[in-house]
């Protein structure tokens, strides 16, 4: 994530923060089969050993990070002042959620699933 955010500084980071909505987006869909960040994930967890956690929690949690990543791309494309900060505190908390999921082994949207 934080190569994500040195290239959207330096290059073309707009168009990653689509791309990172549009993988959400096929997440929700069809869960990571058609998503090539998930096949990624899948295929890396397999070699260090985890097994890959599916279910409607999952779905849920694929749902809310495609909900904060699409937020944050249209923050950035919007012309107002100050929408570009609005954009980055989406992301930067999609960031927090997903440094949980991997440092923690903690869903937050598993965790509101549930409730």
């Amino acid at each position: 994530l934080a190569t994500a955010v040195l290239l959207y500084w330096f290059t073309w980071g707009t168009y990653l923060a689509y791309g990172l909505a549009f993988d959400f987006f096929l997440r929700v869909l069809a869960g990571s089969c058609l998503s090539p960040i998930g096949r990624i994930a899948c295929i890396l967890a397999k070699c260090i050993g985890n097994k890959p956690r599916v279910g409607r929690p999952k779905q849920f949690a694929s749902l809310c990070g495609f909900t904060f990543s699409l937020l944050g791309s249209i923050f950035y494309i919007l012309p107002f002042s100050g929408c570009n900060v609005v954009g980055s505190v989406f992301f930067g908390m999609l960031a927090c959620a997903t440094g949980m999921e991997g440092f923690l082994d903690f869903c937050v949207g598993c965790f509101i699933f549930k409730r």
